[in-house]
């Protein structure tokens, strides 16, 4: 009787548990963001798998594998319930034209036993176009035009230029940016890391007013844009442009922004109009002929000369990583970027002047000379402070140099060990420019120096530790009785209290040398010298008194 139960125990088991047969799969995918023709070199396609198990049974462990011409891109490891799914989801930036043919297979080794091996992958082609020639001039105004030039943007120029620009207020870099800063900034800054290459041209016109057009390629859309736009506070609306929706943003009443994306680039247009009578909305309703664009394009043909020049330098031992161009009216800018992280010698900067006599040309150095008497050329290098504290340990400095008619001004954000390379590159760079004129000395700036109000407390700028930070200086007293130094204090602010402890007496004509810190606030600095405020207390016949004063350091970098 034992016997007949465990028997029909076990064949309850079986029919309740039955074996597991072949597992069901069903594999479908769908490349969310294409739109057949209008899917362009370095577009970024993306793409929901779906795995779905139509069975009864668990699947675990399966291999899933994601294809480009038959070639695996990644592959997926999964386990999926009975009656379940699992997504996966993928992304794709093209970098070439043509037909891209992505599967998504499941099992694609045959470990496991599939029952509709024929729905267990999927399948999409993908067709790329070459996007639009940049024709830049199809939608600028071309009457009454002042000065029309083009340039071009790659990822670490268009981002150091814009960063570098907030962050130290460097002018030369703000008709780069174009008439609204902070809209352009948030832009190259956040969008850089998707860029592939920018092209954009700057015009200016007899009545003051100005457009800049920037034509992105990469993966951005027009909604990366009007996600910045949405920090923003500026009136928004939308508008069509041939089938294309653009995006409007007034940012003053004389300052418009327009953005949209069509045939492969994300396309913005800044307009300032001084006589405050349009914006880009009435500005894109209107194309312009292929011959009044040509006209405006062939005006910048005067500057290609010196364009290749700096296009093809290199500093020594450095590779180029990117660049960005500007021009402006006889000026042109070239923003080169090198490895080693975010540190190298990236702008240059040339302005061409009419000829100028050097030999009566003043010039003041503010910070480090150059000399070299076989080439007869002189630069100055004027050292800034980071920003920020985490940048201590670098240097940012602007070198210049003057011609008869020309001058270079290179801009250069290196760790301090190297910032005699600054200087060496911009001679470099000049000489490559066959720019070899005869040049005037610079007029050395004064050294560091330090000073009471108070007559009877002379002061003597002695050292200053690179190391620690701290500054010596020498304090003589010239009173008839002698004097008790308690404490003294340095800081950038206008007010600074007397905090390093001295507690050392200083007989009548003898010198004690005082050793303190400065406050400094985590701000970049307009010069290489900065002018300190100090504060001393001491006492004279057990009277306590204050002595306020100034301190000036002159360094070959100010840390």
């Amino acid at each position: 009787m034992a016997i007949i139960v465990v028997v029909a125990v076990f064949l309850a088991l079986i029919i309740s548990f039955p074996p597991p047969g072949p597992a069901h799969i069903d594999v479908s995918m769908n490349a969310v963001n294409y739109v057949p023709g209008h899917t362009y070199l370095f577009n970024n396609t993306r793409f929901n798998i779906t795995i779905k198990n139509t069975g009864s049974s668990y699947v675990k462990g399966m291999e899933v594998g994601f294809y480009l011409n038959s070639q695996a891109l990644k592959y997926y490891n999964v386990s999926i319930p009975a009656h379940d799914s699992v997504h996966i989801n993928e992304n794709y930036t093209f970098t070439q034209n043509g037909t891209f043919n992505f599967s998504a297979v499941a099992n694609p080794s045959g470990i496991l036993d599939i029952a509709n091996s024929s729905v267990s992958y999927a399948n999409i082609a993908i067709n790329v176009s070459n996007p639009q020639q940049p024709n830049l001039y199809l939608y600028i105004p071309s009457n009454n035009t002042n000065s029309t030039y083009l340039f071009t943007l790659f990822p670490k120029g268009m981002e150091f230029s814009s960063l570098l620009s907030v962050s130290y207020g460097i002018n030369s870099f703000k008709p780069f940016l174009g008439p609204d800063g902070g809209l352009t900034t948030s832009i190259m800054r956040d969008l850089s890391p998707y860029l592939n290459v920018g092209n954009g041209v700057y015009s200016s016109y007899l009545n003051g007013s100005e457009v800049y057009g920037l034509w992105l390629e990469g993966t951005i859309g027009n909604s990366d844009i009007r996600s910045i736009l949405s920090t923003y506070s500026y009136p928004q609306h939308s508008f069509i442009v041939r089938n294309d929706t653009v995006t409007f943003a007034k940012i003053n009443d004389t300052i418009s922004f327009c953005s949209y994306s069509a045939d492969g680039w994300t396309k913005l247009y800044y307009y300032y109009n001084a006589t405050n009578l349009g914006t880009c909305q009435s500005m894109l309703s209107k194309e312009y002929n292929s011959s009044e664009y040509a006209l405006l394009s062939n005006s910048t043909a005067s500057h290609k000369a010196e364009y290749a020049k700096a296009q093809n330098f290199r500093y020594s031992n450095t590779t180029s990583d990117g660049y960005a161009l500007s021009l402006s009216g006889k000026n042109y800018s070239i923003y080169q970027i090198f490895g080693q992280s975010s540190t190298g010698n990236f702008g240059s900067i040339l302005t061409f002047h009419p000829k100028i006599n050097i030999s009566s040309f003043n010039r003041t150095c503010s910070g480090y000379i150059y000399e070299n008497n076989s080439t007869s050329m002189d630069l100055c290098t004027v050292y800034y402070r980071p920003p920020v504290s985490e940048l201590d340990n670098y240097s940012f400095s602007t070198s210049t140099a003057v011609s008869t008619n020309v001058t270079l001004q290179l801009y250069s954000f290196v760790p301090k060990n190297y910032s005699s390379a600054a200087m060496l590159n911009a001679a470099a760079l000049f000489s490559k420019l066959n720019i070899t004129n005869v040049y005037g000395k610079w007029t050395p700036f004064l050294t560091s120096s330090c000073s009471f109000s108070n007559p009877s407390l002379q002061c003597q700028f002695i050292r200053r530790n690179s190391t620690t930070g701290n500054y010596t200086v020498g304090i003589k007293n010239l009173y008839n009785k002698t004097i008790s130094l308690s404490a003294i204090g340095c800081s950038e602010y206008s007010s600074v209290n007397a905090t390093t402890v001295l507690n050392q007496s200083v007989a009548p004509g003898k010198t004690a040398d005082a050793t303190f810190s400065c406050i400094v606030p985590p701000v970049p600095i307009g010069a290489s010298i900065p002018s300190y405020n100090l504060n001393m207390s001491y006492s004279v016949d057990g009277h306590h008194l204050f002595a306020n004063g100034t301190l000036t350091y002159a360094d070959f970098y100010v840390s």
